[in-house]
């Protein structure tokens, strides 16, 4: 059984909801910390979630992270230990796509 610890996202974010990552077959995945930047000079908004296989995105899709405020040129960062299984995947979107950038860290085990 390898663990790989590793960036599972860099990305910038968008204001309708993108996937963000995807559990690969035969792994599970263990997220250890999340940023979430905001180069703006205003304050935005940005959420993620944790889709399971085949679900669709809804009002009662489980949130891993709320819609919360990222105040201007600043970063919001959360130390944590989820585990996501085989071909879940973490949904995202900001207000201000262009200027929020999603940094997610964690191990995969396989």
């Amino acid at each position: 059984m390898a663990t790989t610890s590793k960036a599972l996202v860099r990305t910038r974010g968008n204001a309708f909801s993108q996937t963000l990552y995807s559990v690969p077959a035969a792994t599970t995945a263990i997220i250890t910390n999340i940023v979430i930047s905001n180069a703006s000079a205003s304050p935005t908004s940005a959420a993620l979630r944790i889709i399971t296989d085949g679900e669709v995105y809804a009002g009662s899709t489980p949130t891993l992270i709320p819609t919360v405020t990222i105040p201007a040129n600043t970063f919001i960062s959360v130390d944590l230990k989820q585990v996501l299984n085989e071909n879940e995947t973490i949904t995202g979107n900001a207000s201000q796509g262009d200027f929020v950038t999603f940094h997610i860290s964690g191990v995969e085990i396989n």
